[in-house]
Parts: C-alpha cells; sequence; structure tokens
C-alpha cells in the first residue's frame, strides 16, 4: 500500500501539499472512515489529488471532517446541483433558525460544502468549466435569496411589512430587487469572484 500511496501523491499536481494536506486530513478522521480509504483505491486517489490540488479545499476537509464523507465516500462527487436544487437543501438549514448570527453561519457552511464539492468535481474533471462556473453562480443566486427572505421576515416582525402607493393611488406591499452584475449576472462566477450585486 506504501509503494502505491507514494505513485498517487507523486501524481498530483503538488506531491509536497498533497502528502502535507493529507496527513492534516487523516488526522481529522475516525478509524472506521480511513479504513474505508484504504480499501478503495478510487476514493483514496480522489482524496489525494484534492489534497494536492488545493489548499482552500483541503482546510475545508481538515475544518469540516464530515464533508469528507459526504463528498467521496457517499458519491457525492456525482451529484450535480442547480438553481432547483440548491433552495430546498439550503432552506432545510435554516428553517428553524431565528436570529442572523446562526443564519449567517448556515450560509457559510453550506456554502463552504457545496465549494468542496463543485471545486473536487473541476479538479477530477468531472465538470466543465461551463458547469462549475454556472453552479458557483446559481449558488451564490440561491443564498441570496434566502439570506434576503430571512432578513425581510425579521425586518416585517419588527418595522411592520412596507407599503408604497402606485400611481393609481392604491396601496400595495413594497417588492425588493436584487440585480447581479457582472461575473454574477453572466452565470461565470469562479471561486475567487466577489459578487457584484445591486439592491
Amino acid at each position: 500500500h506504501l509503494e502505491e500511496l507514494v505513485v498517487l501523491i507523486h501524481d498530483t499536481p503538488s506531491p509536497d501539499d498533497a502528502l502535507n494536506n493529507l496527513e492534516r486530513v487523516i488526522s481529522q478522521l475516525p478509524t472506521e472512515t480511513i479504513n474505508s480509504f484504504i480499501q478503495d483505491t478510487a476514493h483514496l486517489k480522489n482524496l489525494i489529488m484534492i489534497c494536492g490540488s488545493s489548499h482552500l479545499l483541503s482546510n475545508t476537509m481538515v475544518t469540516n471532517p464530515i464533508y469528507i464523507e459526504q463528498l467521496v465516500l457517499e458519491n457525492g462527487l456525482n451529484k450535480k446541483k442547480d438553481i432547483t436544487t440548491f433552495p430546498a437543501e439550503l432552506e432545510s438549514w435554516v428553517q428553524n433558525l431565528s436570529d442572523v448570527h446562526s443564519v449567517a453561519k448556515a450560509l457559510r457552511l453550506y456554502k463552504q460544502r457545496e465549494y468542496l464539492r463543485i471545486g473536487a468535481g473541476d479538479i477530477l474533471g468531472r465538470a466543465s468549466m461551463q458547469e462549475t462556473t454556472r453552479e458557483l453562480s446559481e449558488l451564490a443566486c440561491v443564498s441570496l435569496e434566502i439570506a434576503y427572505r430571512f432578513s425581510l421576515k425579521q425586518l416585517k416582525t419588527e418595522y411592520g411589512t412596507p407599503f408604497y402607493t402606485d400611481i393609481d393611488g392604491l396601496e400595495k406591499e413594497s417588492e425588493f430587487t436584487i440585480i447581479g452584475m457582472g461575473k454574477l449576472g453572466g452565470r461565470e462566477l469562479n471561486f475567487s469572484s466577489d459578487i457584484d450585486i445591486i439592491y
């Protein structure tokens, strides 16, 4: 197994990083999970390639080791998500939360998990550039939507529903629009992109 491990590490873009990051990741995993990787070369190869390709994704795995099992061992690498899939998932993460700090934390953790999945798919050649940028962009859109809904609910509770009078003199509930500019508007976000928005 050691010789095979050396070959897998050597085949990554940065063998030194692969070894260092793999050691950090493995140190956070239970023995049962480690044994699963030892018994399945394909899963181990994927893990080592991620460790040797991205410090960001490696840090995510070290901080949230449960994501490794979801991604590599539970077929998460083969899952594709879109604008219809993200909302239900993310809504389930925040539906029982009542304060802004908890919601912000949930949004951050969900983003980290999805960046790991999307980034791993990109690194391992399982997604095209178009698929990768589309998923990143739709993840950002849905995160904004969830944050908006929570904020609106909080503000209505505190200050009441906002109304305006239209040109015909009718009172209507005020609406709110978020416009994505630049790469977000073009569905071309990458992993280092900021999102440019207008409220």
